[in-house]
């Protein structure tokens, strides 16, 4: 685990206020450990994960998109645990605030977590 990763919550109930900052150009992993109540959930039992940020909750516009079918979500296999690279391509002209939501496929789709990003002006 990089010292600079994010660790949010997912679970079967939405899991919300999920919020972080980053600053533009940076380099983060956003680490989510996937749980039913208290029970660990195993990631490679999924059909898909997929996280997406928008401008707004009502905006259909996004700005980033990550997911398990386009390789850009790690797996930790046999664990709760995986991964989402944020590269400073990702956030370059991204300023402001943004809401974040993952899905997770897994034969119906369950909304696991939901939150705000803050990104910051970076100073370099």
């Amino acid at each position: 685990m990089l010292e600079s990763d994010i660790s949010l919550a997912a679970t079967a109930d939405t899991s919300y206020h999920q919020d972080f900052e980053v600053y533009q150009g940076e380099e983060r992993n956003i680490r989510f450990r996937l749980m039913d109540g208290d029970e660990p959930v195993l990631v490679d039992q999924m059909n898909d994960i997929h996280w997406r940020v928008r401008r707004s909750f009502a905006n259909p516009d996004v700005v980033i998109s990550k997911g398990l079918m386009d390789g850009s979500v790690n797996i930790i296999p046999g664990t709760n645990i995986f991964y989402i690279p944020l590269r400073p391509v990702d956030t370059d002209g991204l300023e402001g605030y943004y809401w974040h939501d993952l899905r997770i496929f897994a034969g119906k789709i369950f909304v696991a977590t939901v939150g705000r990003i803050d990104v910051k002006k970076s100073t370099f």
